[in-house]
């Protein structure tokens, strides 16, 4: 695809939001829109290797997740557009070399995830988002050597996709996910 026409998209998108969010700034639908603007403009710089833009798009990307998150507390989709945004901002700063950075979002993402498997306990969707975070946590904490830590979060990761695969088969990515955990729980 293309990445410079998306950037511009993105861009243009945004240009158009940000006056209308001045007029009304607690408007859930354009915060809504904002995150995920800013959120596909970050994945989509980080492609280009404009480090430095999606840093800036990630945060902007949290903050719209955070707002919304606070207007709506009990709200477990702007929950999940949180993590979201939490994990987006943390892959940037894993992106930038800078995996300690990026330690407290994917903590934030993994607390938040198992906060919404917790409420959905039938949901194996909200398992799989559990899932996910916890095994982008463990390969973080081994980069950076907090293995014991790391041992734990890839062994409950690990843990919950066997679960699920009892119940259907897991996707392409869920399977190797499971067999990068395997290998990095080898290693520990």
């Amino acid at each position: 695809h293309d990445l410079p026409a998306a950037v511009d998209d993105y861009r243009r998108g945004l240009a158009l939001l940000r006056p209308l969010l001045v007029q009304q700034p607690a408007n859930r639908d354009r915060l809504g829109a904002l995150y995920l603007l800013q959120l596909r403009l970050a994945a989509t710089l980080v492609e280009q290797h404009d480090l430095d833009g999606a840093l800036v798009s990630a945060r902007e990307a949290v903050d719209a997740a955070k707002r919304l998150a606070q207007a709506e507390p009990n709200s477990l989709g702007h929950s999940h557009d949180l993590a979201v945004a939490e994990l987006g901002l943390g892959d940037v700063l894993t992106a930038r070399a800078e995996p300690r950075e990026a330690l407290p979002h994917q903590r934030e993402a993994a607390r938040l995830t198992t906060d919404i498997a917790g409420k959905m306990l039938d949901s194996t969707g909200a398992r799989a988002d559990m899932a996910y975070c916890l095994a982008v946590l463990g390969k973080t904490l081994v980069a950076v050597s907090q293995k014991e830590e790391a041992r734990a979060k890839l062994t409950q990761a690990r843990t919950i996709l066997k679960e699920l695969r009892k119940g259907s088969p897991l996707t392409p990515p869920q399977e190797a996910s499971l067999a990068e955990i395997d290998k990095m729980l080898s290693t520990l």
